[in-house]
């Protein structure tokens, strides 16, 4: 957790988006942006998808090293004690926003890399997720 706190909501954010969720074809520097009930995905002045908040199902900010420790958990499973003495890898400080949906029966997982963790970036990182789970959670309420 950083030592700041973002009082004021963070509505858009930009990182390096690599591929893999079906709805967006591109890859490269992406901008999310936060309006009313809507994530749009976009580029320069084009935007290439737009979701309805009520499709999030969760919102997470996560280091490299915590997805990592996920997957080691995963290949404890998959190979018992041998896992332990498999090779890992180095330290990264690479930081993701994933965005988890249920779209048409489908789960995806958007993952963004947020370039800039220094200084103020992976407090605006962890502003923009607070700001998306609060509008998600203030749709589902709504919905209910």
């Amino acid at each position: 957790m950083s030592m700041f706190e973002v009082k004021k909501d963070i509505s858009k954010i930009s990182g390096k988006y690599g591929g893999g969720y079906a709805n967006i074809t591109m890859n490269g520097q992406l901008n999310l942006v936060i309006k009313k009930d809507k994530l749009t995905f976009s580029q320069l002045f084009k935007t290439y998808h737009t979701l309805d908040v009520k499709k999030i199902t969760d919102v997470q900010y996560k280091s490299k090293q915590e997805i990592s420790k996920d997957i080691t958990l995963t290949r404890i499973l998959a190979f018992g004690i041998f896992a332990l003495g498999m090779k890992k890898k180095k330290v990264d400080n690479s930081y993701f926003i994933i965005i988890s949906t249920l779209e048409d029966d489908f789960e995806n997982d958007f993952v963004l890399e947020i370039e800039n963790t220094i200084g103020l970036g992976a407090t605006m990182a962890q502003g923009f997720v607070k700001t998306l789970r609060n509008k998600v959670t203030e749709y589902k309420q709504v919905g209910d």
